[in-house]
């Protein structure tokens, strides 16, 4: 709960249900390192901890109460801000109804839909509780939730099915409901869907995917480059992919009309000619081409960029930079050897220090690094 200052004992400012809340992530786009996102289904809250660790803390709490929540179908709160329902004129009772459809349907966004019959449903629409079924009409399957609806609320509209993308790539449209279709087009362009968290086996099944993803990451690589050159490049940069900024940084986040624009084959495009502004800055910019890479392998003075990612590998461990084929090599990294032997000489004289034998201190000299 949140409260105005020293008005612990007055209402709280604002109600969210907990376990209709599809992500929370970090919030890096003002270069804030200790600010967060807890996305809901008509809100994204932009919240800013003390430090980046009580930041991870937060998150790692609210994901925990989110399953926890999920798990035993209870309904818990994160409250702000709530009105009483007798204070509600028609209107908001409407809107509070509208937004309850959203919440449900929300929470089963990237699950794939059972068909629970109309018995589950007393026989009745889903939408308007008209009865259905038997002689009472015709019952219409929703293939976004598994529904059942009258012909009134269900007239045949197709739409692409996000779960069915998500775990099996099945580009193709289904029919939905009314009440379903208005809340795909209400979501069409948040980033809800993270692939890496609900399936990224379908990277290896979905080459235009894996393709995108492959360009998200060098333009990532990209964007540390004019993040931190002129306030003027960046905004360019940022005027260039606006309103989708999550695209530079969150690499795996997509809405659904991002996935639509995979299966056209018109995001892999767009991002090219991003990229293509992008480099062609850094390869010209006197300040960002000074940020380039020896590859400590073979030594032969060429400048690299973490973006050229055909000719280019990266450390996984210290991000130093290599040429792809000296990677192949299986030679150590020379900057984690580095390190490491600092660290164990540091080691080794406070050991020393602590009268252990000298043959015992210099064992520990043996590295234990992992190839790059």
């Amino acid at each position: 709960m949140a409260f105005q200052p020293g008005k612990l004992d007055e209402d709280p400012l604002l109600s969210y249900n907990v376990d209709v809340c599809p992500a929370v992530q970090m919030d890096n786009l003002d270069d804030c390192d200790s600010c967060f996102q807890v996305i809901f289904p008509q809100d994204v809250l932009r919240l800013r901890a003390e430090t980046r660790q009580r930041a991870q803390e937060w998150m790692e709490a609210l994901k925990t109460a989110a399953n926890v929540v999920r798990s035993s179908e209870q309904n818990l709160q994160v409250t702000l801000r709530s009105k009483p329902k007798d204070q509600m004129d028609g209107h908001e009772l409407r809107k509070s109804k509208r937004q309850s459809v959203t919440t449900s349907f929300l929470s089963i966004l990237t699950t794939l839909s059972l068909e629970r019959g109309l018995t589950a449903q007393s026989f009745k629409c889903a939408g308007c509780q008209r009865s259905i079924g038997l002689s009472n009409g015709k019952a219409k399957v929703c293939n976004y939730s598994g529904w059942y609806y009258c012909s009134s609320c269900h007239v045949d509209d197709s739409f692409l099915i996000p779960a069915r993308i998500v775990h099996n790539w099945d580009t193709s449209k289904y029919k939905v409901s009314k009440q379903a279709k208005e809340f795909l087009e209400y979501v069409y362009e948040e980033p809800l869907i993270d692939i890496q968290q609900e399936n990224p086996m379908l990277y290896l099944h979905a080459e235009p995917l894996a393709a995108v993803v492959r360009l998200r990451q060098r333009l990532k690589s990209l964007r540390a480059y004019l993040f931190s050159c002129r306030a003027a490049v960046a905004e360019d940069l940022r005027r260039r992919i606006f309103p989708r900024e999550y695209l530079l940084q969150q690499i795996h986040l997509y809405s659904l009309a991002d996935l639509q624009q995979v299966i056209e084959g018109k995001l892999a495009p767009f991002l090219g000619k991003v990229i293509k502004f992008a480099t062609s800055h850094v390869y010209s910019c006197s300040l960002c081409s000074q940020k380039g890479f020896l590859c400590e392998i073979c030594n032969n003075g060429e400048i690299l960029y973490p973006f050229e990612d055909i000719s280019t590998s990266r450390c996984e461990s210290c991000g130093a930079v290599f040429h792809s084929e000296c990677k192949e090599k299986s030679v150590p990294c020379p900057r984690c050897v580095r390190r490491e032997l600092q660290k164990k000489q540091k080691s080794f004289w406070q050991r020393l220090n602590m009268d252990e034998s000298l043959e015992e201190a210099c064992n520990m000299f043996e590295l234990s690094y992992q190839n790059t």
